[in-house]
């Protein structure tokens, strides 16, 4: 992921997006040792914050991690607005290979 970290300050004028996935557990340590994490935090990334241990400090957007149902999470977005959301899967999207359509 190091040759990414020099494109993503100019991610919105290249089109270009991370869809960064992880587990809460041990976030806070990778906040801080991890590059592409750290500078994605520091730009203000906007980022979907789903059920989480709120021992592991601030997070995302100023906002801990909390215990939720599956599929709801804070939706924080890089101006400051926060927003709970839920996110639903459906099996009607899905291709024999596993990908989502848009029909």
């Amino acid at each position: 992921m190091q040759p990414l970290l020099d494109f993503i300050a100019q991610g919105r004028e290249i089109g270009f997006h991370i869809v960064l996935t992880r587990r809460s557990g041990g976030v806070s340590r990778a906040l801080q040792t991890d590059p592409l994490v750290s500078q994605l935090r520091e730009l203000g990334a906007s980022g979907l914050l789903l059920s989480g241990d709120p021992r592991e400090g601030v997070l995302l957007g100023g906002r801990r991690g909390a215990e939720l149902p599956p599929g709801r999470g804070f939706l924080v977005r890089r101006q400051g607005g926060q927003g709970l959301v839920q996110i639903a899967l459906s099996d009607e999207g899905e291709s024999e290979g596993g990908d989502v359509s848009d029909g």
